[in-house]
Order: C-alpha cells, then structure tokens, then sequence
C-alpha cells in the first residue's frame, strides 16, 4: 500500500532515480503511495542549509521542479510539501 524513501533520491542519478520508481510504481497495489523525503534546494534558503546540502555524500540534490519531473511520468498524482526548521 505504501512505499517509503527516506533519502535516498539524492544519492541516484535521474537515470538511476527514474528506474527506481519505475519498480515501485509496478510493485504498489492500485492506489498505493510512495513517500520520499530528500534534501532540497529552494529559493531564499538559509546558508547554513545550502551549505549542509552541498556537503551532503548526496551528488544529486536537486530543486523541487528537478524532483517533479523525476516522478511526473511515473506516478499519475503527486502532492509536494517542504518542511523547513
């Protein structure tokens, strides 16, 4: 029913990424609902954060459009939320 990625996105390459949903999406029942949680660059963040981001072992943070279209085309709905603090 449910699928979970906790940071892991950020370590894939969009190739790598899209072949990962790809399995999930076929291995979730109809309705089902992956969850991710990944590091994210967004406009007017802290230093700090970005800084943290960029050190991350990460190679592939990316911005919240770049996430969109990794899934867009897998999954037929998606709902965002970023969390800061």
């Amino acid at each position: 029913d449910i699928a979970i990625c906790g940071g892991v996105l950020h370590h894939l390459s969009d190739s790598e990424a899209s072949s990962l949903l790809k399995i999930i999406v076929q291995s979730l029942k109809p309705h089902g609902c992956l969850v991710t949680y990944d590091g994210v660059f967004v406009k007017d963040q802290s230093a700090l954060v970005r800084f943290l981001l960029v050190k991350d072992r990460g190679q592939y943070v990316r911005k919240t459009e770049e996430y969109l279209n990794l899934v867009k085309n897998i999954f037929g709905k998606i709902e965002t939320d970023i969390v800061h603090g």
